[in-house]
């Protein structure tokens, strides 16, 4: 990558740009608003107000084709790319293909509109023949953000026939709060977990079944209650849940990719079938663009060149994720995953050492929120952070304040991380609003906005299950189409499965099964003084 022609036609492209102000470009050019704007029939994608001339651009189009990215869309979405450290290929484009549906796409979707149906017309009931009225989704991680990620943002579509509820994590207080809420009689439990080992999923699992064995006082009343999603059906087998309530998940999709799976069953509930079905089509028809857009059109490639422009060469490494609806409150912590966990890597898909950055740290919030926090550090602090803020074209009504405040607010605040303000402006204004010289020379300082910070700005028609399943398709892309562009593995996550098998180590010292001889200093003095405290 880095030994390639156009690789270092774009270090030298970097030099050139240095000085470079973005809203200088603008001055230059009256198109450049245009000329750096991407459509798709539901999005649109302004990125003019990137530190980027047409020539940029260009080379890095033409680096994405020397990377063979035209190649790697093919097997992606014919589901042949290759996992390559899991020695499988990649398939979470299928589940959402309505061209040449997969038998076990079309098998998924139908168990789940029966699923779906009986619950919504009182079919399934609990043990004591009352209707489901509460679903618990129990996961975490792609089991987790992705389903509470669209049950927040679809809220307006919600059927009203049952109340969805999601925990994830080791919480007393969070488990009990959803528990004071709870019927046993009336509730359904959902455990996703691909592996059904993962600790914090399946202790949480256990604390819900122990609390319904307690109320039902009958094992036989768990095949009305519980529904396992899982690669593993013997694991949830042993675990209480019966063959029939055991729904199989594929090995070739990973957690961050599934929710559009039986992983997204708790979403289907909640929004019903035919709303879920429209956001798997909205997923496909971004699916359908990344295939047929010509490079320069195509919008989740404009998106990773520009990331790889600023983390590889203008030296970021961090993003943020700006959104200005509540409704996306959970999408910067969904981002989160999909980025970090995609593209932390340190080795090639080769196996060889990479060096330099991959991966972005994903921060962000709702807009209006963090303008009075920390988009502070973006307007005055010297750390170069790009940033993608969202905002719906149709949302609520139009001539409500609150919607044109969320707006203005928007627009405001990407106008002014590029533009900045300028000490000569700020000085007279000072001067303006009666302060004397040198009094506005000593504030002046202070209140200079630097500027020629680089956004993107992403337009949604209208907050729909649709809309929204191309938004959360177009960042998939994004992020694969990256991880092509530095020839890493976007599909493993070696970090987190360490993660797991040391606490597994510490936990088994905390349980007195094992000593703590394998153990750093620093860990076993930590765990002398938390079991001495427990003493």
């Amino acid at each position: 990558m880095q030994h390639s022609k156009t690789y270092k036609q774009l270090q030298s492209q970097k030099d050139a740009l240095a000085s470079t102000r973005i809203d200088k470009l603008f001055a230059a050019s009256s198109k450049r608003a245009e000329q750096f704007t991407r459509k798709t029939n539901n999005i649109v994608l302004d990125f003019s107000k990137n530190i980027l001339d047409e020539e940029t651009l260009n080379l890095l189009l033409e680096f994405a084709r020397e990377q063979r990215v035209p190649e790697a869309i093919d097997l992606l979405l014919a589901g042949k790319f290759e996992n390559v450290s899991c020695a499988s290929s990649v398939l979470h484009t299928t589940l959402r293909d309505f061209k040449n549906t997969p038998a076990y796409v079309q098998k998924m979707w139908q168990k789940m509109q029966q699923i779906v149906n009986d619950v919504h017309t009182g079919k399934w009931r609990g043990f004591s023949n009352k209707p489901i009225t509460d679903v618990v989704n129990i996961g975490i991680g792609g089991s987790h953000l992705g389903p509470c990620l669209l049950n927040s943002a679809l809220k307006s579509f919600w059927t009203r026939n049952v109340k969805s509820h999601f925990i994830s994590g080791l919480s007393d207080i969070k488990i009990n709060g959803i528990l004071d809420k709870l019927n046993p009689e009336t509730t359904l439990f959902i455990i996703v977990s691909k592996t059904f080992t993962t600790q914090e999923t399946m202790c949480n699992a256990q604390i819900f079944m122990n609390w319904f064995l307690r109320n039902s006082n009958d094992k036989q009343h768990i095949a009305k209650h519980f529904i396992a999603v899982t690669d593993n059906v013997k694991k949830a087998k042993q675990f209480g849940i019966p063959q029939d309530n055991c729904l199989q998940t594929l090995k070739e999709v990973g957690g961050r990719f599934s929710v559009w799976s039986y992983a997204g069953l708790s979403v289907a509930l909640f929004i019903g079938m035919p709303n879920f079905m429209e956001l798997l089509k909205g997923a496909y028809s971004m699916d359908m663009h990344l295939e047929t857009s010509d490079l320069e059109d195509n919008m989740p490639l404009i998106m990773a060149l520009l990331s790889i422009w600023y983390s590889r060469f203008l030296d970021a490494q961090t993003h943020a994720i700006f959104s200005y609806s509540g409704y996306l409150k959970e999408l910067p912590t969904y981002l989160q995953q999909l980025v970090m966990e995609s593209l932390g890597k340190s080795c090639d898909r080769d196996g060889k050492p990479i060096s330099g950055i991959t991966g972005d740290v994903i921060c962000g919030g709702i807009g209006t929120d963090v303008q009075h926090s920390f988009l502070q550090l973006l307007h005055q602090s010297n750390t170069l952070i790009p940033a993608d803020f969202f905002v719906f074209k149709q949302h609520g009504d139009a001539q409500n304040i609150s919607e044109k405040m969320l707006l203005a607010n928007c627009f405001a605040q990407s106008r002014t991380l590029m533009n900045g303000r300028s000490y000569d402006d700020v000085y007279k204004e000072l001067l303006q609003q009666g302060l004397s010289e040198e009094a506005a020379k000593q504030l002046a300082p202070h209140k200079v906005l630097k500027g020629n910070n680089p956004s993107n700005t992403i337009l949604v028609d209208n907050l729909t299950p649709y809309n929204i399943g191309s938004l959360l398709a177009l960042y998939e892309h994004k992020i694969f189409l990256q991880s092509v562009l530095l020839n890493i593995n976007a599909f493993d996550q070696w970090g987190v499965e360490a993660g797991k098998a040391v606490s597994d180590e510490i936990l088994s010292v905390l349980n007195k099964h094992n000593s703590n001889n394998n153990l750093d200093a620093s860990t076993v003095g930590l765990l002398d003084r938390m079991l001495a405290k427990r003493a």
